[in-house]
């Protein structure tokens, strides 16, 4: 199984050094230390869905009470992935130069199929929850005729890989720069 993960801590670190030797107007280092946490936060949400996912795999045909409860338990830390992740989004956007910051699958999930899923635009209501595969957990994964096919999730691990992608091209900048202004006070 390969393991899926944000790794922004070392990227955000370097632009920490960076932005606070800056010194921008509008550049609050608190901020910046929620955002590492954050990130970190979120690496081990994913860990922890992983393994219970291999869990799962190897208790199913011996233990189906066991089985049902990391069923529970993924659905809850993935839930719990997407509050966090929205909120490092909006802290990240909060800091100078990560303005842009947009992973769509966090915010559409966590607006959409979680926090206001009866929405007049969408109304997906339905409580399925389905994991494994490349994708990971997927919430409203089944979804009934009636209902609407706005908002498909594509999986933690697809929307997880996204927040990724986007932020270290954020950040990937910022290792240049920290290398340079660290070599020079040197």
């Amino acid at each position: 199984m390969r393991v899926v993960s944000i790794h922004g801590v070392e990227l955000l670190d370097a632009y920490y050094r960076v932005t606070d030797n800056a010194a921008p107007k509008n550049w609050d280092a608190r901020l910046g230390i929620e955002a590492r946490k954050r990130l970190k936060q979120l690496d081990w949400l994913l860990l922890q869905v992983q393994q219970r996912e291999v869990e799962h795999a190897q208790v199913m045909p011996s233990d189906p009470a066991r089985a049902a409860a990391v069923v529970e338990e993924i659905e809850l830390l993935t839930e719990a992935f997407y509050y966090l992740a929205f909120r490092a989004r909006s802290v990240l956007q909060a800091l100078p130069g990560l303005e842009s910051f947009d992973p769509i699958g966090v915010r559409n999930v966590r607006n959409k199929l979680i926090e206001h899923p009866e929405g007049q635009d969408f109304r997906v209501l339905d409580q399925s929850f389905v994991f494994g595969a490349d994708h990971g957990p997927v919430f409203r994964g089944m979804r009934f005729e009636h209902e609407s096919p706005a908002w498909p999730d594509p999986g933690l691990y697809r929307n997880a890989k996204e927040f990724r992608e986007k932020l270290h091209v954020l950040l990937l900048p910022y290792i240049a720069r920290d290398r340079e202004e660290r070599e020079t006070v040197t």
